[in-house]
């Protein structure tokens, strides 16, 4: 089961889903069986009428996205920048963006780091990234509001959420579930 599927769990379980607003940070790059997480909640905002936006760094996607769904919101921007700069709330949000250190990125994406954020692919800067969105969260989640971590490794939140997860647990933000290469929290009171 692909992260994103565990978030899809948490929200069919909600009586009352209609109307929501869904974010996603870190649209799709290549499109895998299973991992498209982009169309997954694109064809889910409209069944159940979310308002959805998914945010990328790289144009590109954003292009490519738009290609795919003629009426997709899909912004190029940093995702903390982004969140730091909505107005409004948000009941879901998926963070997949910053990647962290392993050996299997393609030359491609380390060169899409270099030449849009003038870095390296790096943890510290994952773990900065990833951290920033959810610091910008705290005040525009709803009480009950999800937030699912892409890319999280195990128990002591390797990968993308090293830091954020335990912001968010001293943040009022309750584990529901951590596996899959994921990790989901809802925001309590």
């Amino acid at each position: 089961m692909s992260s994103h599927r565990m978030l899809e769990k948490y929200i069919l379980k909600d009586q009352n889903i209609e109307n929501k607003v869904i974010v996603e940070i870190g649209t799709t790059r290549e499109i895998y069986s299973g991992q498209d997480s982009t169309k997954f909640f694109y064809e889910l905002s409209i069944q159940k009428k979310f308002s959805f936006t998914t945010v990328d760094m790289d144009q590109e996607n954003i292009d490519s996205v738009k290609k795919r769904f003629d009426k997709i919101h899909a912004i190029a921007m940093k995702g903390e920048d982004y969140i730091k700069n909505y107005v409004g709330t948000i009941d879901y949000i998926y963070l997949d963006a910053f990647d962290f250190e392993h050996n299997n990125h393609s030359e491609k994406r380390k060169q899409k780091y270099k030449s849009i954020l003038n870095c390296e692919i790096n943890n510290e800067l994952c773990h900065r990234m990833h951290l920033e969105c959810c610091e910008n969260l705290l005040d525009k989640m709803v009480t009950g509001g999800l937030i699912l971590i892409d890319d999280v490794l195990n128990s002591k939140f390797d990968g993308k959420g090293k830091t954020a997860i335990p912001f968010l647990l001293e943040n009022n933000f309750e584990i529901l579930e951590l596996g899959n290469n994921g990790c989901l929290l809802r925001k309590s009171d």
